[in-house]
C-alpha cells in the first residue's frame, strides 16, 4: 500500500507543478519534481535504500 500512496503523491505533485508551469506533466523536467518530493519528505532511489529502518514505514497486515 505504501507504494501506491507514494505513486499518488508523485503523480499529484507532478500535476500541480505542470499546472503552475503551464505545461504537460510528461514535459516537466524531472529535477524540480524530485526536489519538491524530497522537500515533502519523500524517500526514493538510493536514499530510500540506505534509509535506516526507523525512517521506513511499516506495512500492516
Amino acid at each position: 500500500m505504501a507504494q501506491t500512496m507514494t505513486m499518488g503523491q508523485a503523480a499529484g505533485t507532478a500535476a500541480a507543478l505542470a499546472v503552475a508551469g503551464d505545461t504537460l506533466p510528461h514535459e516537466l523536467p524531472i529535477g524540480p519534481l524530485q526536489e519538491r518530493l524530497r522537500a515533502m519528505g519523500a524517500l526514493f532511489g538510493q536514499i530510500a535504500a540506505a534509509a535506516p529502518e526507523s525512517a521506513q514505514v511499516e506495512e500492516r497486515a
